[in-house]
């Protein structure tokens, strides 16, 4: 058996060169071409330029990558590449959904597919000793045994396509729980003032004993977490666990509490560590109770915890600007001189010049201006835990402190320095001391009240804007989702008459598509989620339209983590192939484009349509197109567009939107 190998990560690599030293070997593929070079400079095997180059040297592949979307395109390439009779092993972990898709596509090529995740972390694939989980038939499982032999010790069959992928996702929800247990009680035992290397090897032949415990806990005591599983990696992991979860109405606190708590580590630029990094969350917590909490506040400041802009937050925002911001920083020096010039035009009398009095106006004023915002800076986390009289109090309070201290520094600084001097700098500052304290206070409770009230009317008013965008949203997308079921529900009545197995096939699919998609909350969900609902229509569509439909995907220039109005390109690709593919005799090919230009997305799906005297298309009421255009300006206002054009046959629609993407952890 010749065995090529996709995706040298940290795993990938020692599991390739397992595959070496049984004989296995032939290619490696890998997107950084200097990794696939450097490992069969070692090995002596071929570094392919393409997948479809290595496809053609091997009869078996094995992939190890790291998303949904890769696995899928990989696939695509490998179904035109591979003889039929090949086999390809992904020991990537996704979704179960993507397993069956990819098992799907190959089978029409006569080529088997296994879903093999793999645990045991980078020590697992280097010593072989990996715990390899497999779905797909059992004929095929058999096939790839010297294959599996050679990359772990512990290999099992759970079942048909995508089982394996389901035993994976189980292991992933025990290791989230895991790890939070070994880094919390690490943290506690270190508070108690234990010595955490005799601890480890103590508990470690303990009942409370895992592999995490006794092959992760060293990283804490060093203080060093080099990769071995990332965060990121388990953080993407136990999103796909969550969105399985949510097929069955279960949502499960330890995904939510470890994906929270991976949030963080991500935004402090952790993603890349090992996730017995969680520890550093831990530690904090005990030196600080207040830190992760404080944490949370700093993510809401920086709108990290909400990434969809549309969407109202799960609590009320808090009404006071981040001062701690360049931007209201700028704001408050601007203001101040504005204010500064104001108060020295409607002087009465200018004893010592207009630009000496602006002058000296100008920089008390900044002082003022400047340490009350850097004492509202310092203070946001508390004041953001209050309710809104008693944040405003404290506020207004702080304030006016920090006017009567400033006031009362100037004062002091004309005495003790300039108390002898008759004209000049002297006479720039204060003489009667109780007088000006209680001037300045005063001016300074009523205008930090009335910047106060300012500030939160202003909160009030954009919170309602969003509230209203929000509403306008959901039922926009309340009634596309009805239009969905009802072109879909069609599709699978026509196969009923002529294809019972595959309407049954069908509607498995449509099944699983609308449990993720009914119960979706989110306005605005990543580009990947939203394609891969397009492909499972499109797999929907193959069954009925057979040979007559295909679809080419050309989006790789296209940032997959690009936030999008959830049902934007599944409705276009339905109306491409319902009013063009399906009015032409011979089918055709619809084609799906996106394309990155500086901070804009485009997105393009163009289709045949019939021409002037052939046959007649399905005249439409455009429910789709107008309600995505509704949905996009109400997501980008004033920032998105929907193109439509039909010429020499093509109709093409083009939707083109800011590029949107979360908080990102290191780069990958």
């Amino acid at each position: 058996m010749r065995a090529g190998f996709i995706g040298l990560g940290a795993m990938g690599q020692h599991m390739a060169r397992n595959l070496h030293k049984a004989g296995l070997l032939a290619a490696v593929w890998n997107r950084t071409a200097s990794k696939a070079e450097a490992l069969a400079r070692e090995t002596g095997c071929v570094a392919a330029p393409s997948v479809a180059d290595l496809a053609g040297r091997c009869d078996a592949v094995v992939l190890c990558v790291s998303a949904d979307q890769d696995v899928l395109e990989i696939v695509e390439q490998l179904a035109d590449a591979l003889a039929p009779g090949s086999l390809v092993i992904d020991s990537s972990t996704v979704s179960s959904t993507t397993a069956r898709a990819a098992a799907e596509r190959l089978a029409k090529r006569n080529i088997a597919f296994l879903d093999c995740p793999v645990s045991g972390g980078v020590e697992g694939a280097r010593d072989a000793t990996l715990a390899i989980m497999v779905g797909g038939e059992a004929q095929a499982f058999e096939r790839a045994q010297p294959l599996l032999r050679a990359l772990g010790k512990t290999i099992t069959h759970f079942g048909a396509s995508g089982a394996g992928q389901a035993a994976k996702a189980t292991n992933q929800i025990m290791c989230a729980g895991i790890i939070q247990a070994v880094a919390e009680a690490m943290a506690f035992a270190k508070a108690e003032g234990l010595p955490l290397d005799k601890l480890i090897e103590t508990l470690g032949k303990g009942a409370g004993s895992s592999w995490y415990f006794v092959n992760r806990a060293p990283n804490i005591v060093r203080g060093s977490y080099p990769a071995g599983f990332r965060v990121r990696l388990h953080d993407k992991d136990l999103r796909i666990c969550r969105e399985m979860a949510a097929r069955h109405g279960v949502q499960l606190p330890v995904i939510e509490m470890t994906l929270h708590h991976y949030r963080m580590l991500i935004d402090q630029g952790h993603g890349d560590e090992d996730i017995s990094s969680l520890y550093r969350l831990k530690e904090e917590m005990f030196r600080n109770p207040r830190a992760e909490r404080d944490a949370e506040a700093r993510l809401a400041m920086r709108g990290n915890g909400n990434p969809n802009p549309t969407a109202p937050a799960t609590s009320r925002a808090f009404f006071l600007p981040d001062f701690c911001a360049t931007r209201s920083v700028l704001a408050v020096v601007l203001i101040s001189e504005i204010v500064a010039i104001v108060l020295t035009l409607a002087r009465h009398e200018l004893e010592h010049g207009f630009w000496t009095d602006l002058a000296r106006t100008s920089m008390f004023l900044l002082w003022v201006g400047l340490c009350g915002a850097a004492a509202l800076c310092y203070s946001r986390p508390q004041l953001a835990r209050m309710s809104v009289p008693q944040a405003s109090a404290t506020a207004l309070a702080m304030l006016v402190a920090v006017a009567l201290l400033v006031s009362e520094v100037t004062y002091r600084v004309g005495q003790y320095w300039f108390q002898d001097m008759q004209v000049g700098v002297a006479r720039l500052f204060p003489v009667d001391h109780a007088s000006f304290l209680l001037r300045n206070g005063f001016i300074a409770c009523i205008v930090s009240a009335l910047a106060l009230r300012y500030f939160f009317v202003t909160n009030e008013w954009r919170r309602n804007v969003e509230m209203e965008a929000h509403s306008r949203i959901e039922a926009l997308q309340a009634r596309i989702r009805p239009h969905f079921l009802f072109n879909s529900m069609n599709t699978i009545a026509a196969l009923t008459r002529t294809d019972p197995r595959l309407a049954e096939e069908a509607v498995e699919d449509l099944a699983d598509l609308f449990r993720a998609n009914l119960r979706e909350t989110r306005n605005q969900i990543p580009l990947k989620e939203e394609l891969e609902v397009a492909r499972l229509y499109q797999r929907i569509e193959q069954l009925r339209l057979g040979p007559r439909l295909a679809v080419r995907w050309d989006i790789s220039s296209v940032p997959l983590d690009t936030l999008v109005p959830s049902l934007v390109v599944q409705p276009l690709l339905e109306n491409a192939i319902y009013h063009g593919i399906e009015t032409l005799p011979g089918g055709g090919t619809v084609t799906v484009t996106g394309t990155r230009h500086a901070d804009r997305i485009e997105l393009r799906v163009a289709n045949p349509v019939p021409t002037a005297g052939g046959a007649a298309g399905h005249v439409g009421n455009r429910i789709a197109l107008d309600n995505i255009r509704e949905r996009l300006d109400l997501a980008y206002p004033g920032g998105a567009r929907v193109d439509v054009t039909e010429d020499n046959g093509q109709y093409v629609v083009t939707l083109a939107f800011p590029l949107l993407q979360p908080s990102p952890g290191p780069g990958t």
